[in-house]
């Protein structure tokens, strides 16, 4: 993965890692919540195609990115994290 400066959103929001202080699980998704608890971003999760796991996976990716306080991170692959918690049909 490359280092960014920035985080980018899977719908293609950019935001600065070190604005991020906490991110939330909501009935649509996972909030993205800056120092004055007011949301800088938010990850839109479609319940009828992902596991619910899903939440509180990106809230722990999203943490530890909060954890690294660096220059630079390394930008998520959503790709792979959605496809590793898609509701497969038998």
């Amino acid at each position: 993965m490359a280092k960014s400066k920035f985080l980018r959103l899977p719908n293609g929001q950019i935001i600065r890692p070190f604005m991020i202080s906490s991110a939330s699980p909501t009935d649509a998704g996972v909030a993205i919540l800056g120092s004055s608890n007011d949301m800088i971003g938010f990850i839109s999760i479609d319940e009828k195609l992902y596991n619910q796991e899903i939440k509180a996976h990106i809230c722990e990716i999203l943490a530890n990115i909060c954890e690294e306080k660096s220059k630079e991170i390394n930008q998520v692959d959503w790709i792979k994290t959605f496809d590793s918690h898609r509701i497969t049909t038998i």
